[in-house]
């Protein structure tokens, strides 16, 4: 079950993905191997990635999901504002 207590769909992984076009979608600038605001360059393959949710509030929509290399997600998730 995904953090905001619904569960993302194969489906929904492989469209997160293919609109990624199977790379990283950071910009933040909490991650020290890529510029801040520049997208990371890393590609995503397999299970090697993860959904970032952009805001808590968006809830499972398109618009609100994000794929990043685990990187990235290790570097951004924050378990404390999951439920916020």
């Amino acid at each position: 079950m995904c953090a905001l207590g619904r569960e993302i769909t194969p489906e929904m992984r492989a469209d997160v993905l293919a609109r990624a076009g199977r790379r990283c979608e950071c910009q933040s600038g909490n991650c020290r191997h890529h510029r801040k605001g520049g997208r990371c360059p890393r590609g995503l393959r397999g299970d090697q990635w993860k959904i970032y949710y952009r805001t808590t509030r968006g809830g499972l929509n398109m618009w609100n999901l994000e794929a990043w290399c685990l990187t990235c997600f290790e570097n951004n998730f924050d378990p404390k504002a999951v439920g916020r």
